[in-house]
Order: C-alpha cells, then structure tokens, then sequence
C-alpha cells in the first residue's frame, strides 16, 4: 500500500481521529515507514510551528533538530509495546525544543504506520545538564563523521598514489642490476612505501572502511592466542590479568582488526601507568542491552545496516587499567586521530578503536576520572 492510499484510507476515519486528537495537549501523528507525515493533530502543529499542510509534505526527520540522533524512528518501527524516546526537535523559526516522543508500530489492515505522541518537556524538567549531554553527544557524533569521511577520502587517494610509487619502483628494481647502489636506494623507498600503506590502512580502518575478513571469532580465544605479545610490549612493572566466560563469547569479527583493538589499548593503558607499576585487567562475557542502557548511557554506537543498534545480547571486552585516568576534556578529545596527552602527533591510537568497533556494527563505552585509571567496555552484537 503506498502513501496515497495509506492517507485515503486514513483520510475515511478522519473525523473519529479528529474528535479524539484535537482536544489532546500532546501531540500526535501518523507516519508511514519512511517517516512520511499521513496525519498531525492542532497541537503538534502548535508546538512545531508548520500547518497541517506544510507538516503532510514533510517528515518525521525534517523536524528533528540538525545533528540529532537520526536511528530512533527505524527502532520505532519494530516496537508494538512502544518506545519512548527524548529528543531535540526544531520549530519552523530554527528553534529547537527538547521533546519526549511514544513511538508505537501499529497495523493499518496489512500495513504499518507509526503513532508517535509527543511531549514538549522544556518547561517541565531541569534539562540542563541533559540539554549539555546531548549537545556533546551530537557534537561528538558530527565530529566523528566528519573525521572518517576525511580519513576515508585522503586514505584512498594516499593509497592509490603509493601504489604508483610502489608499481615503478619494482619496475626500476627489474632493470637495475643486483649489485648496484640503486638497488639498496631502490629497496629502501620500496620498504617506506610499504610503511605507508600501513597507515593508510590505519586511517580506512578508523573511518569504517577497510577491509574486513569476517569469521566466527571467540573473543576469549582471540585474546589468548595474543597474550604472549600483547605481555611482551608493556613495562615490566606491568601485570596482565585475564578473567573469561566460557566459549559462548562469539560474534562475527575480523581477527587481525580485533588483534588491532586490543594493542591500541594495551599501548594507550602503557603509557597511562608510565613507568610506575600497575595492573591491566582485560575480561570477556556475554550481557543483554536493552534499549535503556542502548539509548540513555554514554555508549558511542554504531551506524550498521538500518541505522539500529539493536537491543539484544552482545559479546563483552572489558579493559580496564590503573593509570592516571583521563579528565571530561580528554575523554572528549579521545578518539581523535593523532590526539596524545604525551606529544603531538602520537598516531592513530584509540581513533582505530572507534573505527574498528564501528565497523563491526558495536559500541564502546569509557569511564575514567583523573587518577582513578580507565575502564572501557566495548560491545559487540552476537
């Protein structure tokens, strides 16, 4: 049943529709699955600022304010009990307001169309700490796509240019004699390329796109067949210590980019514990998320195939580390690419931890204080 049909049929019921919604405080529409408005009541074209007219030529994601996040309305499709969402919306003069939304997946004979009700909650709350919240979070979140799509656009030009440089140098080395000067010239551009290439494969990893073998992985085991180097390049005052599940602990992954994870924070919790002794704790398990903890806990998520980071069981990596800890300012600054609290310029570091687990369709959550060291969960759907 397409839109039209979908408002005829609609459209017949209207005046039932009208005598119930009209006298409503609250808002109330009706979206088709793509968002499109098929019905709004007088007070949701109140609180938003557009006619009826102007609203039934829009949808649901004109109206959420810029940067905001974009994924409730697909989770919404697939709740029958109902989700309840809070969100900035943006009123016709640019306005925003901060607005709880009840999205609710109803069937229209064969067909099913969203009931959203909304609240203007402005007035109600103190928001501003949340209203901060959020602001950081798609603050952040725009942050970090503008990085990837950068990432991603210079690592695939840098790539295609080192191949050039690498294709003529193994040309001139056909032609060179062996035992020529040039040779070792020759050998030593070859190996700086392919240097190079590793970290443009660095950068297509942190913006999401680099390529991926996916496998069943045992993330119990991955750490495991690892652990002798992952040991061997921290201090020697520094212990490891290991606590996992049993095997259930699986998930589709790539192997050698999950080995890359757990060096950036095995070398991140290294240079946090400095030269001092200390402890790195790394667990696995299993845990069920519901949309709660999903929608209302510092989680940086993922955008995967219908843009839904969908509640469910995910598989656990628990890092954690007894080193000085990071404050609000550089837990903000942590996932950008060369950002070090030691130097300029340190690489790539967490920014790749973000990209990885991104890619793999997960999320990471960070807890850390000034000398109370780090704890970082990463999770990864089952």
């Amino acid at each position: 049943m397409n839109h039209s049909l979908l408002s005829e049929k609609l459209s017949e019921n209207k005046a039932f529709y009208e005598a119930i919604t009209n006298q409503s405080a609250e808002g109330v529409t009706v979206a088709d699955e793509q968002g499109n408005y098929l019905f709004v009541n007088p007070a949701f074209c109140t609180m938003i600022g557009y006619s009826e007219d102007e609203l039934l030529e829009m949808s649901v994601f004109d109206v959420k304010a810029k940067d905001q996040d974009k994924t409730s309305f697909s989770r919404t499709k697939s709740s029958k009990e109902g989700l309840p969402v809070q969100v900035f919306l943006q009123r016709k003069d640019g306005s925003t307001f901060f607005s709880e939304v009840l999205g609710k997946m109803i069937l229209l004979g064969d067909q099913k169309i969203i009931l959203g009700i909304i609240r203007d909650i402005d007035d109600t709350i103190d928001h501003n700490d949340e209203r901060l919240t959020f602001e950081r979070q798609m603050q952040q979140s725009h942050k970090l796509r503008s990085l990837e799509a950068l990432a991603g656009g210079i690592a695939h030009d840098f790539n295609n240019r080192l191949m050039v440089i690498l294709g003529n140098v193994e040309l001139a080395l056909l032609k060179t004699p062996v035992d020529s000067e040039v040779t070792k010239y020759l050998k030593q551009i070859e190996s700086a390329t392919y240097q190079a290439s590793e970290v443009s494969k660095q950068m297509l990893a942190y913006s999401g796109k680099g390529q991926m073998t996916i496998e069943p992985l045992s993330l119990k085991r991955v750490i495991q067949d690892f652990s002798n180097y992952l040991e061997s390049i921290v201090s020697k005052e520094i212990t490891i210590s290991y606590q996992f599940d049993d095997e259930q602990a699986v998930f589709d992954g790539d192997v050698s980019q999950i080995q890359q994870v757990l060096l950036s924070l095995i070398a991140n919790a290294n240079e946090a514990i400095e030269d001092k002794a200390g402890t790195i704790n790394i667990s696995t398990g299993t845990m069920d998320c519901d949309r709660e903890f999903l929608d209302h806990t510092e989680v940086f998520a993922t955008e995967i195939a219908d843009n839904v980071l969908r509640a469910g069981q995910y598989v656990f990596l628990d890092f954690s580390d007894t080193g000085s800890g990071m404050d609000e300012e550089t837990k903000e600054r942590i996932f950008d690419p060369f950002f070090s609290t030691k130097f300029t310029g340190r690489g790539l570091g967490m920014s790749i931890v973000i990209g990885i687990v991104r890619a793999h369709g997960g999320a990471i959550k960070i807890n850390s204080k000034p000398s109370a060291g780090c704890q970082i969960r990463i999770l990864f759907p089952t």
